[in-house]
């Protein structure tokens, strides 16, 4: 593998599409979450069963928080110093909250300029939720959830998706502190086992399987055979495909059945967690995962999580109005058609304008306080 795990590149692209089909399902056609909404097209059936890998975001998310513990544990497994962990906790922050603030500026600017429609598709839709896209009228409070709120106290009014954010930072720093404190004593498994139990109903249990899957990989040099591979793939699919709701039916029973509270979390996990080691063992499935498409999606990954909530709020609303005459039906898959090309393109411009600015503003910020007298002094 190369330093920056291209084919993980590329799963993590693949799980942010998923999250933006996700959203619109989510707003659009919310009986594939909530039982009591009206069902218009059978998508609650649909998402009853193993299909909705297509739109679960709970699972996205966990390949994200899987693959961040991997991504960041990895380099320690293949020889980097504890100087690597503390350059990377310098460029943890900036490096998420300069586009996290960009992704609370966007949606307020679009409300104080435009206002929003989204309240108007609810009687439509049957979604409950008419107060989402709304209120956003305060920029002072765009920039307080963007570089603080969100981080420190989940606050995520004007992004939802920024729910994930304050535990993306606390897993980052978690593993920047435990792999140099443990990473090279047998100890470190003791430490695994202990934080998957404390963890177990808690996202920031992906980044100990991520950092165990990195360490399985690089720090043990496990090797699983391409038949072995494959199962654990497929099985980590189907935990990852545990639903919303319809959890009930005999194909989630072997699942339902694990005594444990948050079983939905924890199934998300797991699945993702298997989904990552197995692709070792798969190497057409790497290739695939490498392709240009999947490439390209995995660039733009973080910044289509950050702007596609906005994109399909505020501008699948006005489609949707503005096509009602169409049938709900009709104009809702207009909508989508519409809404895919513009949340890629609207994710790429964020990409060269402001993510990757970020991290090249990170780096410069690290290398200079490394480089610092004192620093310097200090190694």
């Amino acid at each position: 593998m190369t330093e920056r795990y291209s084919h993980l590149d590329g799963l993590r692209g693949l799980a942010a599409l998923a999250v933006v089909f996700c959203h619109f399902v989510q707003l659009y056609l919310p009986a594939a979450f909530l039982r009591t909404a009206p069902d218009h097209f059978g998508e609650s059936k649909i998402s009853a069963s193993p299909l909705n890998l297509v739109f679960n975001g709970n699972f996205a998310v966990a390949i994200f928080f899987v693959l961040s513990g991997f991504v960041l544990a990895a380099p320690f497994f293949n020889g980097q110093s504890s100087r690597w962990y503390i350059k990377a906790a310098i460029k943890r922050y900036p490096r998420l909250a300069l586009p996290a603030l960009a992704s609370t500026l966007i949606p307020c600017l679009i409300y104080l300029t435009f206002g929003s429609n989204f309240s108007a598709t609810t009687p439509l839709s049957g979604y409950t939720k008419t107060e989402y896209f709304s209120g956003f009228d305060s920029i002072t409070t765009a920039v307080w959830q963007g570089l603080i709120g969100s981080f420190l106290f989940a606050e995520q009014d004007y992004n939802r998706v920024l729910w994930t954010i304050r535990t993306e930072l606390i897993g980052s720093f978690g593993i920047f502190v435990m792999l140099p404190l443990l990473g090279r004593y047998p100890a470190r498994f003791i430490a695994y086992a202990a934080l998957v139990l404390i963890l177990k109903d808690s996202f920031l249990l992906g980044f100990v399987l991520g950092a165990l899957a990195a360490d399985l990989a690089f720090g043990l040099r496990v090797s699983i055979n391409r038949a072995a591979s494959l199962t654990l793939f497929v099985l980590g699919l189907y935990l990852g495909a545990f639903p919303y709701v319809g959890q009930d039916l005999l194909i989630w029973r072997p699942i339902t059945a694990i005594p444990l509270k948050n079983i939905f979390i924890v199934s998300h996990l797991a699945g993702a967690f298997l989904c990552i080691i197995a692709l070792a063992g798969l190497p057409s499935l790497q290739r695939l995962l490498t392709t240009r498409p999947c490439a390209f999606l995995g660039r733009i990954s973080y910044s289509m999580y950050l702007i596609h909530f906005t994109v399909i709020g505020f501008l699948g609303s006005s489609l949707i109005v503005n096509m009602a005459s169409l049938g709900y039906g009709t104009s809702l898959f207009i909508t989508l058609g519409i809404l895919l090309p513009v949340v890629i393109a609207s994710a790429y411009l964020f990409t060269i304008m402001i993510d990757e600015p970020s991290i090249r503003l990170s780096n410069r910020l690290a290398k200079m306080l490394m480089n610092s007298p004192r620093s310097t002094s200090a190694a």
